[in-house]
This record gives structure tokens, sequence and C-alpha cells, in this order.
């Protein structure tokens, strides 16, 4: 009975998704604001111009080397980008349910991952297949997958999560730094509530996640 009731939630997810994809084809990015930055950012990196110095840009260097990477491997297109932002969208949605079902009934799981499907991927004018800054959606992602290795430590207890959690904070830093602070209060949340090993807590994740900021932006 449970697996079915899973899979009937899954089959709503999936369709709900087709169809808001279907109704929002092909009008995700644009042309008029943000969107030709993201665009042409990664292929002046390819082109040889150095971040910073030459491609003025507002956040960490992450995304648009990213970006420039899927562009060597799939081509300059913009579908490149469109599959990239689907992805995270996907990854996004899946971790949503993912924490949900662990503090909330299967419906009302499915009912927060819709709210977070309609609201935020598909919301008008800030779609996340294409962001106004990729640095935002891949932020968010990152943070969120912090936030669900916190939660698997606090279930198995296994150092290892504590590790990837500030990893990927760290990730989250140099790409856009606000979007770390949600998943590092969380860690500091974590820290408090292992009162036997805070220092072991807060070393796992703190130390890398400062290391990749400081070496990077250093």
């Amino acid at each position: 009975h449970k697996r079915f009731a899973l899979v009937y939630a899954f089959t709503i997810l999936l369709i709900s998704f087709v169809s808001l994809c279907f109704i929002s084809w092909h009008r995700w990015a644009s042309v008029v604001i943000d969107g030709g930055r993201e665009m042409n950012l990664p292929l002046r990196l390819l082109n040889g111009e150095t971040i910073y110095s030459q491609a003025y840009y507002l956040y960490g260097p992450l995304a648009p080397y990213i970006n420039a990477f899927l562009y060597t491997i799939f081509g300059v297109h913009l579908n490149t980008l469109y599959a990239a932002g689907f992805i995270c969208s996907l990854l996004i949605l899946v971790m949503v349910f993912q924490i949900s079902r662990r503090i909330m009934p299967l419906l009302q799981a499915t009912l927060a991952t819709l709210a977070v499907m309609v609201i935020c991927v598909f919301k008008q004018g800030g779609h996340t297949p294409f962001p106004y800054t990729f640095s935002a959606l891949y932020g968010t992602t990152l943070a969120f997958f912090a936030l669900v290795n916190q939660v698997y430590f606090l279930e198995n207890r296994k150092n290892i999560f504590l590790i990837i959690s500030g990893f990927l904070i760290g990730l989250t830093l140099i790409c856009k730094q606000e979007y770390a602070f949600a998943a590092i209060a969380s860690a500091l949340s974590l820290m408090i509530l292992s009162s036997k090993n805070r220092i072991g807590v807060a070393v796992r994740i703190f130390v890398p996640a400062s290391a990749i900021p400081i070496i990077t932006y250093g």
C-alpha cells in the first residue's frame, strides 16, 4: 500500500512537472534582463578572457565556469543552459520531497513539493530552467544538498555527511555567498544539537566550508 501511494505521488509530481514545462515552453529566458549576461559570459571565458578583470561579474566564479565547461562538452547553445536549469530544478524538487517526507505525511509532502514547483521552479518571470543568474540556481542546489547531508548525519551519525556538507557549503560560497547563509545556519543548529561533540562537528563542516572560498578568492 505504501509503495503504491509513493508511486502515485511520483506520478502526480511528474505529470505536473511535464505539464508546466509544456505550458512555459521556451519562455524561460529573458533576453532583456540578465539573460544575455548568463549566455555570453561563459563564452567569453572560453575565448580566453579573465573573469572580474576583463569580464565583469557580480557573483562568485563557480557558475560561469560550470557553464563554460558545459559549452565545451555540449556546444554553445541556449539548450545547454536550459538542460542545466532543468537538471537543477529536478534535483531541488527531489530534495524538497525527501525532506518533506521526513517531517510530514506523504500527501502533505507531495503538496509541499507541488507548491515549490509552481511558486519557485516555474514562477513567472523567474523560472529556474533559466534563472536571472545561474549563480543563484547552482547556489540553491548546493546549499539544499548541504542541508540534506546534515539531515543524513542526524539519521546515521556518519561523519562523511558532515564533510560533504562542508564541501558543498564551500562551493556555495564561491557561487553566491548569501545563498550559503541558510546552509551555514542549519550547520550551526546541528552543531548546537550535537552537545557531546560540537567541536568535532564544527571542524568537519567548517574547515572545508572555509578552505574552498579562501583558496578561490585568494
